[in-house]
């Protein structure tokens, strides 16, 4: 007697479909039931040149250090938890990363970022860490 076929049927694994909803979070998309993936438009996120000695506020999200060597304060951790900065050190000068207060960055009171350095930060609600 010949043996009946299964229906080949679609099959995702747990994982994948985490993964697919962590994607579509990190490109502002939508994921929909079946699978599909809807792209929205995204909103462009705050960027700032400073030259100078400058404290990070708490809508900054891209702080470029275009020129010089001086010290960036960062936003409080408090209160803040996965609030995320990123801090570029585009010039030639040694730019020097200083939580606000007592607070540390993974650890430390300050990093140190040279001509083509980059930190993403986010507060953990009582200090920064990097990622």
């Amino acid at each position: 007697m010949p043996s009946r076929q299964r229906p080949e049927v679609p099959v995702e694994h747990a994982d994948e479909k985490l993964h697919r909803r962590v994607l579509a979070q990190r490109v502002n998309a939508s994921l929909a039931t079946d699978g599909s993936v809807t792209m929205s438009q995204t909103t462009p996120k705050p960027y700032r040149a400073v030259t100078a000695t400058y404290t990070v506020v708490l809508n900054d999200y891209y702080v470029n250090c275009t020129s010089g060597t001086f010290t960036v304060t960062g936003y409080t951790a408090a209160g803040t938890a996965g609030r995320e900065w990123n801090i570029k050190n585009s010039g030639t000068g040694t730019i020097t990363f200083a939580p606000a207060g007592s607070e540390t960055i993974d650890g430390e009171t300050d990093i140190q970022l040279v001509q083509y350095d980059s930190i993403t930060i986010v507060s953990d609600g009582e200090n920064l860490i990097i990622i």
